[in-house]
């Protein structure tokens, strides 16, 4: 796009460097543009809590199987706040090795997924992921 005004002269040199310049302008702007923010609502006492867009800080495995999970989202604010306000994902879930991979994934790629809870019971347990394209 820029390389027709890149010229051995002053006013090409000029051309060249705002052309250069508003292609970082709008490259940093249109990657920004998408980006929501974190946000976790609800309340453990009425029995569910949601975080979407949310980013993977951290994976947690037991070795009796449960995981648990910390992201970039106020779970603490919610009333989650057993575990320092991680998210449990149960080893004995029914599909526990699709939300494994579901989890995984999301971390490895650095992409955000949003996650429901129930907080019925002691630990703010994942109900559902999802993980969206970009």
């Amino acid at each position: 796009m820029c390389t027709q005004y890149k010229k051995k002269t002053a006013l090409g040199r000029t051309f060249w460097r705002a052309c250069i310049a508003m292609a970082v302008f709008l490259s940093a702007a249109l990657g920004l543009a998408g980006q929501a923010q974190a946000a976790c609502t609800g309340s453990q006492s009425a029995g569910t809590v949601a975080c979407s867009n949310v980013a993977i800080t951290l994976l947690y495995v037991e070795m009796d199987g449960d995981v648990y999970v910390a992201t970039d989202g106020d779970v603490a604010s919610t009333g989650c706040t057993a575990n320092g306000g991680l998210i449990r994902l149960p080893g004995t879930a029914a599909k526990f090795n699709a939300a494994y991979a579901t989890l995984l994934a999301a971390q490895a790629s650095g992409r955000r997924i949003s996650i429901r809870m129930s907080s019925a019971v002691q630990y703010c347990t994942a109900t559902y992921l999802t993980l969206a394209s970009q």
